[in-house]
C-alpha cells in the first residue's frame, strides 16, 4: 500500500512514532519532542481541521505541520 511504502522510506532517515487515534496523538505530542508531524487528511474520525488545531494549540508554530492522503474520494 502508498501508506506501507512511505513508512518504510521515512523509517529509512527518521526516528517515527505513530498514532492511529487523533486523542492519543495530541497526548503523544505534549510529551514528546518531535520535529515534523504529518497528518491524514482523512482521519477515520473525521475530525481532520479540529485535530490540526489541537496540534497547533500543543506544538510551536515552527514545528512543520503536514497533511497528507493518499485518496481524497
Amino acid at each position: 500500500s502508498q501508506q506501507a511504502t512511505l513508512k518504510k522510506l521515512l523509517q529509512s532517515i527518521f526516528h517515527l512514532i505513530e498514532s492511529s487515534d487523533a486523542q492519543h496523538t495530541i497526548e503523544l505530542l505534549k510529551t514528546t519532542n518531535v520535529d515534523l508531524v504529518l497528518l491524514d487528511a482523512k482521519l477515520k474520525e473525521g475530525h481532520t481541521l479540529p485535530t490540526a488545531e489541537q496540534i497547533r494549540a500543543v506544538l510551536s508554530f515552527e514545528i512543520p505541520l503536514l497533511l497528507i492522503t493518499s485518496n481524497l474520494k
